[in-house]
């Protein structure tokens, strides 16, 4: 087709050669032709502009650009159609076009003439010039302070951060300074400024959410630093000095309903499991970071002997938590909704302690207020269901359904309960109901599938009339019930259509819905029904080839890049539902082809920590320690600053006494890490103890201030060849 239409346009215009378009890929990259010094003097500029361009091959095998735009991407700024003399005049004429000023900076930066250390001091001086004329702007000292830390002593480094927040007192800013320092005390002190500066600053509607997400993020940052370093005991302090004063001087004050839930949970995880959650952030990056995602989250207990405070004591602190969340008028359902974070850790803590009644009655008080949330609902016939009350549990369902006859996502989570209770032969009558909810008396001339198809925009036959729609129901209402109707129609399709029909059903679900979650839940679903049509097939070989070639398109289409919070310029990799899918395959597959369906999906996802960790469990369980320790090896280069994979690979080089390439990996990690106090601990112990595996010694309650002193005594006496940046 490209080739016919490239020939239809050649013939429209009367090219020939060999003035035509070229039909094959070039191999070579175009270069702009620049006219001589003495053809120009002698020629006119109308001259100058007429003529085909001419382009020179350029004989140097340079690698194919990405096509990702990333923050650190330079090739914005190294345009080849813009030179530096015209860049400089442009910037005189426009001394506040701040993308001009930094587009010249890195022009400097990246130019071919000069040393590195020459190009970094141009870079520099143009963006001195930029601050000359926009002292307050935060993206122009951003970038200077990037580019003079790669220059200036620490303490000149130092010095201009407090000259940027003292111009340009901005969240960006600061948070600059705050990676540009190297120790605990600094950065310690750095995060108290900020969370001080976002106190004081203005309170208006406009910013307040905002406001509330960087003081959390802030929060978060200053605790996990503590931990990160081993001071536990600071890290409770601090969370107690933000959460339970009263005065307006802490944090909670500042914060959100929403964000004062996820600190108040975090501050339960920390006192339960001595860390802060990392649903927060990218399980890559072991270092205190920015948070990554912002959603609440179940505190991961599955036994009762997981909970390590007193029950009463933990009750007590999500009273505490709750109280702190409704001051002003703890009756406000509005309030009572965004503290529903709290009181589902709550009624999975009563669960865990089997106080059945109590976590019961709290369901269904909850339940009076948002009579809809089906996480409540599920909640409660679950402990329905764990008390052997099974009819309560439908009953639930059904009352829940009766009160709310035109929720489609109500109906969807009853339909899936019926069917894991094996009474998917009650599913048909309840969607006639379900169905005849929407329209007028004329619903019995059409079967609930077909108005189902009717709903989410199939095309009908000739002769179908729809019938009208109540009079309390509207177009409006049904386009927010549309994703959930095609999980109704897909999962009713999936029982009782035909196969080629529920294969349609979930294709056509793929292509219209948009969001996200329901999305995802969508494959799961087709992922299920086209791997129990495996298990009753004559024909299984081909069957599975389809199964698995659907696995991999369900990896390849769903995205893993999501932006951050607050954020349409920075993304994070995101792999957990596709690790969920990959886990659902292994189940469906023998184990010993664990190790090869692992390997393919980690060469296609090389920076998966989960994929990662699951890869090298199993080698560990087919005990190939070999692989174990080059395939931990390889993933500390694609994922560098997991804590985890480096304890990996070093306890595989402990196992294997390879001494001196243990004394490498740590000169390594220290780099990515250097202010880990686990590390720290774990390379005094192996200098102590050689070749007892390191990590197994991370339980040891030594503090981070004894770990460095003995650590001093030992590299000195023991082991001069080893160094790093202490903590």
């Amino acid at each position: 087709m490209a080739v016919l239409l490239v020939s239809n346009i050649n013939e429209s215009k009367g090219h020939t050669p060999p003035f035509t378009t070229w039909k094959e890929k070039r191999k070579w990259k175009p270069k702009y032709w620049k006219q001589s010094t003495l053809d120009s003097g002698s020629s006119s500029e109308e001259d100058q502009s007429s003529g085909p361009i001419k382009y020179v091959e350029n004989k140097i095998t340079a690698p194919a650009l990405d096509a990702v735009v990333t923050p650190d991407d330079v090739r914005y700024f190294t345009n080849e159609t813009d030179d530096i003399a015209n860049l400089e005049a442009s910037v005189l004429e426009n001394p506040c076009d701040v993308q001009l000023w930094i587009k010249l900076a890195y022009k400097y930066l990246n130019q071919n003439e000069g040393s590195s250390s020459e190009c970094l001091d141009s870079a520099l001086n143009v963006l001195a010039r930029a601050l000359e004329n926009n002292k307050e702007n935060s993206e122009i000292w951003c970038h200077y302070l990037k580019l003079f830390s790669k220059r200036g002593t620490k303490e000149e480094v130092q010095e201009m951060c407090e000259t940027a927040v003292e111009y340009a007192p901005n969240y960006k800013i600061w948070w600059t300074f705050l990676d540009l320092e190297n120790s605990f005390d600094g950065k310690d002190y750095v995060c108290g400024r900020m969370l001080q500066f976002l106190m004081k600053a203005p309170k208006c509607e406009e910013n307040f959410d905002l406001r509330s997400f960087h003081l959390l993020e802030m929060l978060l940052y200053r605790v996990h630093l503590s931990i990160f370093t081993g001071r536990h005991q600071n890290a409770v302090a601090l969370f107690q000095n933000a959460l339970k004063s009263e005065n307006d001087k802490v944090v909670v004050q500042h914060l959100t309903i929403g964000d004062r839930c996820l600190a108040w949970l975090s501050y339960i995880h920390l006192i339960e499991f001595g860390d802060i959650p990392l649903k927060f952030y990218d399980p890559a990056n072991s270092n205190p970071s920015k948070i990554m995602k912002r959603e609440p989250f179940l505190i991961p207990w599955k036994k009762a002997e997981d909970v390590k405070t007193n029950p009463d004591t933990l009750l007590a602190v999500f009273e505490d938590a709750i109280r702190s969340c409704a001051t002003e008028n703890p009756e406000d359902d509005e309030k009572i909704v965004f503290c529903l974070p709290l009181y589902r850790n709550m009624i999975l803590l009563q669960q865990l302690l089997e106080r059945w009644e109590a976590a019961i009655e709290i369901c269904k008080s909850l339940l009076k207020i948002c009579p809809v949330d089906c996480q409540l609902l599920e909640a409660l016939v679950s402990l329905y269901l764990q008390t052997a009350q099974v009819e309560r549990a439908c009953d639930a369902w059904l009352t829940a359904f009766e009160r709310n006859p035109q929720n489609a996502q109500v109906f969807y989570f009853m339909c899936k309960f019926f069917i894991l209770q094996k009474r998917s032969d009650s599913i048909p009558p309840l969607l006639q109901a379900f169905v005849a909810t929407f329209f007028e008396c004329s619903h019995q001339e059409h079967s609930p599938v077909e108005l189902l198809r009717y709903f989410l925009n199939f095309p009908m036959p000739i002769e179908f009339t729809p019938p009208s729609y109540k009079g309390c129901f509207t177009e409006e209402a049904l386009n927010q019930q549309i994703p959930y109707l095609w999980q109704i129609y897909c999962l009713y399709q999936s029982l009782h259509g035909s196969s080629e029909e529920a294969t349609d059903a979930y294709e056509a679900a793929l292509g219209a819905v948009m969001q996200e979650e329901i999305v995802q839940h969508i494959w799961m679903d087709y992922l299920v029904f086209i791997n129990g049509r495996v298990v009753g097939s004559n024909n299984q070989a081909q069957e599975f080839k389809l199964f698995t070639d659907l696995v991999n398109r369900c990896l390849v289409t769903v995205p893993t890049r999501y932006p951050i919070p607050f954020s349409t310029a920075d993304y994070w990799t995101n792999y957990e539902f596709h690790n969920k899918v990959i886990s659902f395959y292994l189940n469906c597959i023998p184990k010993s082809q664990h190790s090869k369906a692992l390997e393919r999906f980690c060469s296609t996802m090389p920076a998966n920590p989960g994929l990662s960790f699951r890869l090298l469990q199993q080698y560990w369980d087919e005990s190939n320690i070999q692989i174990l320790k080059l395939q931990a090896k390889m993933f500390t280069y694609n994922i560098p600053t997991c804590l985890t994979i480096w304890k990996i690979a070093i306890a595989a080089e402990c196992f294997l006494k390879g001494q001196r390439e243990v004394h490498h990996l740590y000169q390594r990690t220290f780099q990515k890490l250097p202010l880990c106090a686990t590390l720290w601990k774990d390379v005094m112990l192996f200098l102590m103890f050689p070749f007892k595996a390191s990590f197994q010694f991370s339980a040891y309650p030594i503090s981070i201030d004894m770990v460095i002193f003995k650590l001093e005594l030992i590299l000195m006496s023991a082991s001069p060849s080893l160094t790093a940046t202490p903590v």
